[in-house]
């Protein structure tokens, strides 16, 4: 939200808050990536959204560069067809 306000009027320091905060979420969910059910559930949709999300508005943040498990994951549940069928465009 931070960066729709007009540029000389975001908070930098709001902003590095809330890359810290998302880096370290994606950290914890890579680091326990293992834990995911195998069947698809409310935690995969919830997942898979939120990546897509990032890639969509956030893709500045670089978030698959240090996270190859989920990477990897993201990588095949977003070439499911209701993924691909509800992308942004």
């Amino acid at each position: 939200m931070e960066r729709r306000r007009p540029a000389q009027a975001q908070s930098t320091d709001w902003i590095t808050q809330w890359e810290t905060q998302i880096r370290r979420s994606l950290d914890a969910v890579h680091d326990s990536m293992g834990t995911l059910p195998e069947r698809i559930s409310l935690a995969q949709l919830s997942l898979g959204a939120s990546l897509g999300y990032l890639d969509f508005r956030l893709s500045d943040l670089g978030w698959r560069h240090q996270r190859p498990a989920l990477t990897a994951w993201y990588e095949d549940f977003s070439a499911r067809d209701a993924m691909q069928h509800t992308q942004p465009e």
